[in-house]
């Protein structure tokens, strides 16, 4: 059974008893700092704790995951040629044989113990509306004096370099929705299918 780095993390506000699971590439960043949430274990929170998290679409998390690689420099010599077909399916390849840099992580994976039981989570909140979202659970809460600033966003002509190489690849595509299939099945479960998750 392979050990995820960081499985568990949370961000949390004790002053509300308020805790976000972690997901690379989720909005957490941004969470983080709307609260001053502090890092937690989530195995060690007391049960009273609301926790929430947030899910998105498999597809644009890969596509901002790799720009996430690509601007750090470990990714320079998995990814010599980061603008083509041959690195993404080397990204790929490297998922399928269960090495995930840490933006990379499956979300399911993310949202479970090393046991395979689910997390105790009160509330999913869908990426594209989470600003919306988390204000209105934050104003639900009696939490009205507080903002969310965006962060953390990286550059889009990299992300729409890889999305236009994915969509011109059929098996790309389908590589990466066998890759996420797990996540693909949580969010329509949770969501009831509400979303269309494609390209």
């Amino acid at each position: 059974m392979m050990i995820i780095k960081n499985k568990g993390l949370c961000w949390t506000c004790h002053e509300h008893k308020l805790s976000c699971i972690h997901i690379p590439k989720c909005a957490s960043t941004t969470i983080k700092h709307s609260l001053n949430y502090v890092a937690d274990d989530f195995h060690k929170l007391p049960s009273e704790y609301f926790t929430f998290t947030v899910l998105r679409n498999p597809y644009e998390r890969f596509f901002s995951a790799y720009a996430e690689a690509l601007r750090r420099s470990e990714a320079k010599d998995i990814l010599p040629f980061p603008d083509s077909a041959s690195s993404i399916n080397r990204a790929i390849d490297l998922l399928e044989g269960g090495v995930y840099e840490p933006h990379f992580v499956p979300q399911n994976k993310l949202l479970t113990k090393n046991d395979g039981t689910t997390l105790n989570i009160n509330k999913y909140i869908w990426f594209d509306t989470f600003e919306r979202d988390v204000m209105t659970m934050y104003g639900n809460m009696g939490m009205r004096d507080y903002t969310i600033s965006i962060m953390n966003t990286n550059d889009n002509s990299v992300k729409d370099c890889v999305r236009d190489i994915v969509i011109n690849s059929g098996q790309l595509k389908d590589r990466i929705a066998s890759v996420y299939k797990a996540d693909f099945d949580l969010i329509n479960s949770v969501f009831a299918g509400r979303y269309k998750l494609r390209l």
